[in-house]
């Protein structure tokens, strides 16, 4: 048995608009895959880098490029989507598992595959290394930043990050400071507990006749923290397009949540919400951040009066 470490890079659609909805709506296109291929004893066997040319969304959305650094020549060097996964599973032999740092790149993989019509039987069993990490570490429930990871177990930090071959790197480095026996012995268990408190808070809404009223009650805006039941209100709103809404909650114990809003009406005129959260590593915080910082500065120039000629 031998392991894959996985990472990847996704472009995302400079906006809404322009996001491709047929023949399933896709979130991101992968235009960069990094792997390290680990024997059944976690030693480095290999590595392998490649740079995918995206069909879709090929326009550079900023946000992606300040964060990886891959521009628009970058890009245009890559190969294909479907040779960038023969080549893959090429290197990849037969017989392995996949580990991850997150629970977003393998659906971020069946997606793509999806849209571009390819198999995704391959694709084995997966072990997410923060779900190990949070149970050997940090006894905690919430998602850390690789870097933060690497930093908490005192591990050199040489390489750039957000870059997929790089941050499979670190999170094999990750795999021999932990106990992977007891890891893999004890996922199913680790993983539910870490799950279930989030999903028992996605909640429903109604009763509302405009969008803004959702953002002024108090059942909406106010979520109990899913680990102590802490009150946690939320900070201000951030208005994205299609009737979404999404803020911050912070527990001083348990860190950081996204609070998302899907507002909509139903046939007969009423206002219906679902509420979900999500949780908040560095990026995630840092990239909800800009954007609220971008929304201010558009409200500000908004209300700038023209001068009188």
């Amino acid at each position: 048995m031998q392991y894959i470490v996985l990472d990847m890079e996704w472009n995302q659609p400079v906006c809404r608009a322009k996001m491709i909805l047929k023949p399933a709506p896709l979130a991101g296109e992968i235009i960069q895959i990094g792997a390290v291929k680990l024997d059944e004893n976690f030693r480095d066997v290999d590595t392998l880098k490649l740079t995918v040319s995206p069909r879709y969304y090929k326009e550079m959305n900023r946000q992606v490029k300040r964060i990886t650094g891959i521009d628009q020549q970058q890009l245009a060097s890559g190969i294909p989507f479907a040779d960038a996964v023969q080549r893959f599973r090429a290197w990849s032999g037969g017989d392995f598992r996949f580990i991850t740092w997150g629970f977003d790149d393998i659906p971020m993989l069946l997606d793509n595959l999806r849209l571009h019509q390819m198999d995704a039987d391959w694709v084995p069993e997966c072990y997410n290394l923060q779900v190990m990490f949070n149970r050997q570490i940090t006894g905690e429930k919430r998602q850390w930043a690789l870097e933060a990871a690497m930093e908490k177990l005192e591990l050199p930090l040489s390489l750039q990050s957000h870059d997929a071959l790089n941050d499979a790197l670190y999170t094999a480095q990750v795999c021999r400071a932990l106990d992977m026996s007891r890891g893999m012995a004890e996922y199913e268990e680790t993983l539910s507990t870490m799950r279930n408190p989030l999903s028992r808070l996605t909640a429903d809404f109604e009763g509302y006749h405009t969008w803004d009223e959702p953002l002024a009650d108090k059942r909406v805006t106010v979520i109990p923290c899913p680990w102590c039941q802490k009150p946690l209100p939320c900070g201000e709103w951030l208005i994205q397009g299609g009737g979404r809404r999404t803020a911050m909650a912070i527990c001083e114990e348990h860190g950081s949540l996204l609070v998302r809003l899907k507002i909509r009406r139903d046939h007969e005129g009423r206002v219906l919400v679902r509420r979900s959260l999500c949780p908040a590593d560095e990026e995630k915080q840092n990239s909800f951040g800009e954007k609220l910082l971008q929304q201010k500065e558009k409200k500000k120039e908004a209300r700038k009066v023209p001068a009188a000629v």
